[in-house]
């Protein structure tokens, strides 16, 4: 139950701490869903069933037929996606004049692209409101169509599943029609292989008449071949005439017809209206007599055209008439022919002949029955699928509901704003809490350090203003109080350490003060915890280890021309070092000052037997030794000092300071370390904890 507490706590600590994107992230998610719901458009969707029909249908067909129900399966699917084809839709935009719908038609700026490329934008657009499925393992399918009226989305749904039908049909006539084109072309062809068939027939009895003739016991195959021929040449006559009179007709040549035909009645309209032209030529404009005459020639002209269509449809029954004698006669012939004592070889050839015509014309049977059934097929076509619901305008929007979308968005205005807390508490921000950096690092937290305003310390005009001044000027201040916690801290790890194996660490212990990045406040934490040790009577050394950018002169407010950097050259003799301190009169801390910058690579300077020399006499003169340290990510001078440490403080500024780069820079500098150096965290600069709780206390209830 204390473990649920400290999780319930530390949770609501999080939300607390990182409360601005909290808010943020709410405020942002929630002003988006509000524009967007705002801007958006109800819509509503209609629905309709289609039912598919296993069997095909022919209405010519008649039995059961067998039903595959895996191709069945397959069939529905298919007709589903020939339900969304470009095909399909085309249809329903021809048929509503979506081109010209504000919903789904061009825009005016697009007017001027081509308008194959415009009818395709129109179909894609239609597409995507339209979604079809099966429903379930039935051969039901659900068609819907999403628009911004109710009433159009029934309309629209209604279109699509009409046009689905009619493209169905449509296709299954197309099919139909491809296979008629194919038989009209083979009945064409078996109807010249008839024909020829049979002329070669006919042409082998011409060429044997007189064969046949001899072997004709009775004198009917002269006579009929006599009477063929001249059959044949009356119907070439007639034929002829029949052209000549169509002809005629056509230029209404009626003179030339009357003559042709030699009909009396024919010759006497013509004769009426040769007269009635001749009257009408001489008659004045606009008389009465005029207008009677033309009306006159319209009659006459309407009768002659009577009478030659007449005349032509007779001429045209006699020419059939002859033809039906001439075939009569022809079947005569070769009945007459076939009863005759004919020669083996005759026989043969007439057998021949006759079966190819047989099986010519058989053929030409089967094409000609085959092309009238595939045409009235094709008349008689219906869609094997049908409507069985069609849709109705919706009552309620198919879009979400206003209060829905804000629901959800707060919703995930308020997962999504914790997320991005946590995430910027043990991820990508800075440590706000002590505990949050002391569960991330998994190192002690020795104090936190308030965010101050810096002072300019009395007496010190030279001085720049540091917070460090504080702990001499303001010793009741918060600020003093945390370097004091932050000295307990680092006296407890020290006690621990003397304690330890190594001899020549039992004098005096070296603090190293370091920080990630610049900024952090470690030069002044340095100074504060060297007068802390110095005012309790603890003999102290402040050494000044930042050689490219030297600091502690500037918060003491003291030059000297000789210093860290002049001693590690080699200018100055380690038996002068106390020539080189410089003493804080305030408090007696004793300081080794930077003095210039280093213009050649510090390293060379810092693994160098002075500086351990310098570390070791430290130690005998001093009980603590206090290194300031440059930043450890942008240099690498603190992971060469590291080593000499007894403990190292690590100062991490609130809420600045990534976790990504305190980790990485915690790795290497744990490597670096003494194994027996204990590393403890220092969390400066707070601007919003509870340490006006001291302030309180410390100002108010002085007791």
């Amino acid at each position: 139950m204390d473990d649920d507490d400290i999780d319930i706590r530390a949770f609501f600590g999080v939300l607390r701490r990182q409360i601005k994107i909290v808010v943020a992230t709410g405020i942002m998610v929630i002003s988006g869903a509000l524009i967007y719901v705002f801007s958006l458009t109800p819509t509503y969707t209609a629905s309709t069933l289609i039912l598919v029909d296993p069997v095909e249908k022919n209405l010519l067909a008649s039995g059961d037929r067998y039903q595959n129900v895996g191709i069945n399966d397959i069939r529905v699917d298919s007709e589903i996606e020939i339900l969304k084809s470009d095909a399909v839709a085309l249809r329903v935009v021809q048929a509503v004049n979506l081109i010209a719908d504000p919903e789904f038609g061009i825009s005016a700026e697009d007017s001027d692209l081509s308008d194959v490329f415009l009818m395709k934008t129109v179909i894609e657009s239609f597409q995507r409101a339209v979604s079809a499925s099966r429903r379930g393992q039935t051969y039901l399918i659900s068609v819907k169509v999403t628009s911004e009226g109710a009433v159009r989305a029934a309309e629209l749904t209604n279109a699509l599943a009409d046009a689905y039908i009619a493209n169905q049909i449509a296709t299954k006539i197309d099919a139909l029609q491809s296979i008629v084109d194919i038989l009209r072309i083979r009945l064409e062809e078996a109807r010249v292989a008839l024909g020829q068939s049979e002329t070669a027939f006919d042409v082998f009895i011409a060429d044997n008449i007189d064969l046949f003739e001899a072997q004709s016991a009775t004198t009917d195959l002269s006579i009929l071949t006599a009477l063929r021929a001249s059959l044949s040449a009356e119907t070439t006559d007639k034929d002829l005439i029949a052209r000549g009179l169509a002809d005629n007709l056509r230029q209404q040549n009626w003179a030339a017809i009357a003559e042709g035909l030699q009909n009396d009645a024919l010759q006497e309209l013509e004769h009426r209206r040769q007269e009635a032209q001749r009257s009408l030529s001489i008659a004045a404009n606009g008389s009465q007599v005029m207008t009677e005459l033309r009306q006159e020639l319209v009659e006459i002209d309407l009768a002659l055209a009577d009478e030659a269509n007449r005349s032509l449809s007779g001429l045209r029954a006699e020419i059939v008439q002859l033809q039906v004698q001439a075939g009569e006669t022809q079947s005569q012939i070769r009945q007459t022919v076939l009863a005759g004592q004919l020669p083996a070889e005759l026989l043969t050839k007439i057998y021949t002949l006759q079966q190819d015509s047989n099986i010519t014309r058989s053929q030409y049977d089967n094409f000609l029955t085959r092309l009238r059934e595939v045409e009235l097929q094709a008349e008689l076509q219906v869609a094997d699928s049908r409507i069985v619901s069609p849709a109705l305008p919706p009552l309620n929007p198919s879009s979400q509901s206003k209060r829905t979308i804000l629901t959800l968005a707060a919703v995930l205005a308020l997962g999504l704003g914790v997320g991005l807390a946590f995430l910027n508490e043990y991820f990508i921000g800075g440590f706000t809490s002590e505990a949050q950096l002391r569960n991330i690092l998994q190192l002690p937290v020795a104090s936190r350090i308030p965010n101050i305003s810096p002072i300019v310390p009395a007496g010190q005009e030279g001085a720049i203003a540091s917070v460090a001044a504080l702990f001499v000027e303001q010793p009741m201040s918060e600020y003093a109080e945390s370097i004091r916690r932050l000295r307990i801290s680092l006296d407890r790890q020290l006690d621990r350490n003397t304690h330890g194996s190594d001899p020549d660490k039992s004098r005096g212990s070296v603090i190293m003060v370091g920080s990630t990045v610049p900024g952090e406040g470690k030069s002044n934490t340095s100074l504060a915890l060297g007068r802390a040790y110095a005012l309790s009577g603890v003999k102290t050394l402040l050494i000044d280890c930042d050689l490219r950018k030297p600091c502690i002169h500037q918060l003491l407010g003291l030059e000297s021309d000789t210093g860290m950097l002049q001693f590690l050259n080699g200018t100055e003799e380690t038996d002068v070092l106390s020539n080189i301190l410089r003493r804080d009169y305030a408090t007696g801390l004793e300081n080794l000052l930077g003095a210039g910058r280093c213009n050649i690579p510090t390293d060379q300077l810092l693994v160098g037997p002075k500086f351990s020399k310098l570390i070791s006499s430290s130690r005998e003169l001093f009980d603590i030794i206090i290194l300031d340290t440059p930043p450890l990510l942008p240099l690498v001078d603190g992971l060469y000092l590291a080593h000499h440490a007894d403990a190292i403080v690590l100062a991490v500024k609130w809420a600045s300071t990534t976790q990504s780069d305190v980790r990485s820079i915690l790795t290497t500098l744990s490597e670096s370390k003494n194994p027996d150096a204990k590393i403890v965290t220092v969390l400066s600069q707070i601007r919003h904890e509870k340490l006006r709780y001291y302030r309180n206390y410390g100002y108010q209830n002085q007791e």
